[in-house]
């Protein structure tokens, strides 16, 4: 039995800037409208004006009772309603997730765009957000005043057309529910969102203070410097104009960190226009801050965490996507002694420096676990590129990280036809740049872009010579993006019949609703899908097209694939059932999970649990493996302390 629900709230809490946790909790939030229909029943529509006994009847009788799943889209906003506004007792494993199932298929997780690919017929009021912006901000006090006419009647039809549309589009979906492990997947997200990350709150309002005084004294320089064209370091659009109006030609395209750190490496920098120059110094300390993260931390805290911050099958591949305080992207930048650092905030000294900067270095210690506790953590040591040759079954390189050589050494052994032990430090990281780089068919030109974001300068020869001699180490890798190609397009040529190469099977399958997919089977068990395939050509011959996000344009559109960017959908949809895999064996071991950041766990414990014992079972229950990725070595890393960080080493305490 399936119970499908929409909800519509009201608040004096914005949504979108405090969160969901602080919403839910605020006792000014509550119900306006309850729409659900079970089955093939009627549709039941309750409001503020009536009450929700009709829904309540049908949460105890068939969803407590284990007889009903609620469906719903982004289910974890009607759980949390029904929970904590609602008062009644659901779980996770309650709730069948639509925009989910969604994700699953590499559709859009927007109701509406869904809708719109899959079940056409479906016309939702293009009214609903005016509506809900209208609507949303009335306090309970005054419903029954405010909360009538016929724009209300409108909001009510919107919502019950949310209902419609949502089991319309389960019911067009290949499969009407996920997997039991995904389920599963689905559900520990859903628990970790909920435990939050602690946060030093005190400490992040008084390092923002401190920020805010001294950006706004360096805003007020920008008006002498740009005779009043510039006034604040946001203005993007104006400091590009400004600056390529003084040095007459495009100087500069985009302010991003890069371009920014570039230009003032040149040695010709200062030669500049002094206007300039002060423009782009002030815009690299200023403008690329993460102050935006402090100002998050203000206004979505609740009780000292920051909760909500990961989206389930985020990514095509089923990897997350961050939301609210945004971990994934959280600057690499960091101080050896924090609480001294922290401390010169408080004391101001550190305004002789520039506070924006040490903002920037200081946020991932604002992650801290409170008294009595401890962050753990480790990561996954080069996770992609033991996959990637695992699966191409080059067995010699597989033995070789078994045994802990560098692989970035056997790189650079191979670029410069030397001894692995007559390596020195600089064709190391030449090495590293071929590892990293060259794994999914990236050419010399590409490669020099690359190179050049993680401080390595490349000539065109230099960028040849790399990608040569990774084609040649890897020849079994190299074989493998074509084999992957190949076995696509065979697919797409002979429907109902099954392809497989290097342990990854590929076939056309029609759904319940003549929908047509290009499964993908990966080792692991688990298929990705690609929606309406199509034989395009390409520049390696015929290659696959399909719809799928533009990550860029964030719009649902046809994507064309090449054997590197399939094989890489392949390594990254494995890295990311071996991280849930090892997730799973740490929440079977009692490890409290808070967090991850791609292919790290994050966990807070009690010092009732000794930290050297945690992080040897944390490091042993990730490099865990199921029986399908039998022969594949992992290693983890970690480290223990008050504090998150980025490193691998420990820290005692």
């Amino acid at each position: 039995m399936h119970i499908y629900l929409d909800f519509e709230t009201g608040s004096d809490v914005d949504l979108m800037v405090e969160g969901r946790a602080r919403y839910m909790h605020h006792p000014s939030t509550y119900v306006q409208i309850c729409s659900f229909q079970i089955d093939d029943e009627p549709m039941i529509t309750e409001t503020v004006h009536t009450g929700f006994q009709s829904f309540a009847k049908a949460i105890s009788e068939y969803v407590i009772t284990k007889q009903a799943k609620i469906v719903a889209f982004n289910a974890q906003f009607e759980m949390d309603v029904i929970h904590y506004i609602l008062g009644l007792e659901v779980t996770p494993h309650d709730f069948i997730d639509v925009q989910a199932v969604c994700g699953r298929y590499g559709l859009p997780q927007s109701l509406e765009k869904a809708t719109a690919v899959m079940c056409p017929q479906q016309v939702k009021d293009s009214a609903g957000s005016s509506l809900i912006k209208h609507f949303c901000t009335v306090p309970k006090h005054l419903a029954s005043t405010i909360l009538t006419g016929p724009q209300w009647d409108r909001y009510v039809m919107y919502n019950m057309q949310d209902v419609t549309s949502t089991k319309a589009l389960l019911a067009a979906l290949p499969s009407s529910s996920l997997s039991k492990r995904e389920q599963a997947i689905w559900e520990l997200n859903c628990d970790i969102n909920a435990t939050g990350l602690p946060m030093a709150v005190d400490e992040a309002a008084k390092i923002l203070e401190v920020t805010t005084v001294y950006m706004e004294e360096q805003n007020n320089i920008l008006p002498d410097i740009t005779n009043g064209k510039v006034t604040k370091i946001t203005q993007v659009k104006r400091i590009k104009e400004f600056i390529n109006e003084v040095m007459g030609y495009e100087f500069l395209e985009s302010l991003t960190a890069d371009k920014l750190e570039k230009v003032m490496n040149d040695e010709h920098f200062l030669e500049l226009p002094d206007s300039v120059v002060s423009l782009i110094e002030l815009r690299a300390s200023l403008g690329l801050s993460s102050i935006g993260k402090y100002k998050r931390i203000m206004s979505m805290e609740h009780n000292g965490r920051m909760h909500d911050n990961s989206r389930y099958y985020g990514a095509h591949t089923g990897r997350i996507t961050g939301m609210g305080f945004q971990l994934l992207n959280l600057p690499r930048a960091s101080v050896k002694d924090v609480e001294s650092e922290i401390a010169a905030y408080f004391d101001f000294s550190i305004c002789e420096r520039n506070p924006v900067k040490s903002a920037r270095a200081l946020i991932r210690s604002m992650i801290k676990a409170p008294d009595g506790k401890y962050i753990l953590a480790a990561d996954y040591s080069a996770i992609e590129y033991i996959l990637l040759i695992w699966l191409a079954e080059d067995y010699v390189a597989v033995q070789r990280f078994a045994q802990k050589f560098d692989q970035y050494i056997d790189m650079a052994a191979e670029i410069y036809n030397t001894t692995y032990e007559q390596v020195v430090k600089d064709q190391r990281q030449t090495g590293k740049v071929g590892i990293l780089g060259c794994g999914y068919g990236m050419g010399a030109q590409k490669l020099i872009a690359y190179a050049e974001r993680i401080g390595v300068i490349l000539s065109m020869s230099e960028a040849q010579t790399i990608v040569q001699a990774y084609r040649t180490k890897y020849h079994l890798v190299v074989k493998m993006w074509y084999a992957l190609m190949k076995c696509a397009m065979n697919a797409l040529r002979n429907e109902g019949y099954t392809f497989t190469t290097n342990r990854v099977q590929f076939k056309v399958v029609i759904d319940r609703n003549n929908h047509r997919w290009l499964q993908m089977l990966l080792p692991s068990g688990r298929a990705m899908y690609y929606y309406d395939p199509k034989i395009a050509p390409g520049l390696y011959g015929d290659t696959l097209s399909y719809m799928g996000m533009n990550q860029t344009t964030k719009t649902y559109m046809r994507q064309y694939s090449t054997p590197g960017k399939l094989t890489e959908n392949v390594i990254q949809a494995l890295g990311r059932d071996i991280l849930y895999d090892g997730k799973f064996k740490c929440r079977e071991n009692g490890l409290n999970i808070i967090g991850s950041i791609y292919d790290e766990v994050i966990c807070e414990e009690s010092f009732e649990h000794d930290p050297k014992e945690r992080l040897a079972l944390l490091e042993t229950c990730m490099c865990h493996t199921e029986p399908w990725a039998k022969g594949l070595p992992l290693r983890a890393e970690g480290w223990y302390g008050p504090r998150y960080k980025k490193a691998l080493s420990l820290i005692h305490i």
